[in-house]
């Protein structure tokens, strides 16, 4: 018998350690005979237990507003309440897209005591000082708060939520993110690392007459680190109307830079650069490498539009890779290889006749 108490207690104390790991969304109750089982205490249910008086929670993450249910508040608990405050770990920086803002999503549970009706909630700067605020109307009381990103590539961002109500004093939660990599490509060069002729823009802003071999130099920034930056290639979709604004992976190493169905995301790469051994704030790279000898020959593709994409990663890795705004060029070079025929454009035809002929 002792040992099969034995037994027992230690499931009990694995069965914790995994609730440990869950950020503290249950307690387990261990059986007081050898045939009742165990019994789960899920935070959130109104069951008459808490599941913060059974087993050791000093492990769990407190809430910031009174409580250790911090996934779901359980209202069985004394005073039970919770903050919670969602902030995207990654946004884009305004120095690629000026409108990008930081949606911040927050939500007060009250508690048993006070509630949350006419209680203040508040969103701080990193230093507390309040940049917006809403009454509460309801319980739970939820408001999305909007700021604008960071200008710079992997830029931090903190902020708090902070709740005030009748009784309470203020209750805090801090939460930070940071703004993705800022990659710009810059100006179209013909063949030589960058220091060879400009490629000259038409009357609208447009490359509308790129021929030949180029290089493209593309700058990319982050304060934390720049690891690594590729360059992608696409090409107007051949199968929509001409003009149609969609873009697909084009192959740059291919006649007529075709299909990249097979693998769209690495056989439009036109180069890479790995520098994860010495990370800059700021990079600048001319692909599709930077030796004077090597540029992307255009002439293997087929005439009409095209755009590129740069990519880069800082220290965080793929998860929060950048990319910049895309850089359309028109190519024009004489003697280029056929478009690529419109099957769908072929089978519609076919269709046409079928119909016309039984019409008549």
């Amino acid at each position: 018998m002792k040992k099969i108490l034995f037994l027992m207690l230690v499931i009990f104390a694995l069965s914790f350690t995994v609730v440990h790991a869950q950020i503290c969304d249950k307690a387990v109750i261990g059986p007081t005979n050898d045939v009742i089982d165990p019994y789960e205490i899920d935070c959130g249910d109104a069951d008459g237990f808490c599941p913060e008086i059974y087993g050791d929670w000093s492990t769990c993450t407190q809430n910031a507003y009174n409580g250790k249910c911090t996934a779901n508040p359980d209202p069985d608990c004394p005073g039970y309440g919770a903050l919670n405050l969602v902030v995207p770990p990654f946004v884009e920086p305004r120095g690629k897209d000026p409108s990008s803002n930081i949606d911040l999503l927050s939500t007060v549970i009250g508690s048993v005591y006070n509630g949350v009706n006419n209680g203040i909630l508040s969103l701080t700067d990193s230093i507390y000082t309040p940049l917006e605020s809403t009454t509460c109307t309801g319980d739970p009381c939820t408001n999305k708060f909007i700021q604008p990103a960071p200008f710079d590539g992997g830029a931090i961002y903190t902020y708090a939520l902070q709740f005030v109500n009748f009784g309470d004093s203020a209750s805090i939660l801090p939460a930070q993110g940071w703004t993705t990599p800022l990659i710009i490509i810059g100006e179209l060069h013909k063949h030589g690392q960058g220091s060879g002729a400009t490629i000259a823009k038409d009357e609208y802003g447009l490359y509308s007459d790129v021929r030949k071999k180029i290089n493209i130099k593309v700058t990319a920034s982050s304060e934390l680190g720049i690891e690594k930056m590729s360059l992608f290639l696409y090409r107007e979709d051949p199968i929509e109307p001409p003009g149609s604004g969609i873009f697909v992976p084009a192959n740059p190493y291919v006649v007529n830079c075709g299909d990249c169905s097979a693998d769209p995301d690495n056989c439009n790469k036109i180069g890479e650069i790995n520098i994860s051994s010495n990370p800059q704030s700021t990079y600048e790279y001319v692909f599709p490498t930077n030796f004077e000898d090597f540029s992307f020959d255009t002439t293997i593709c087929n005439n009409g539009k095209y755009r590129v994409i740069a990519k880069a990663e800082d220290s965080r890795g793929s998860v929060a890779e950048g990319d910049s705004q895309p850089l359309e060029f028109t190519l024009t070079n004489p003697g280029a290889p056929l478009p690529i025929e419109k099957p769908s454009e072929l089978l519609k035809l076919v269709v046409v006749k079928v119909k016309t002929w039984i019409l008549t």
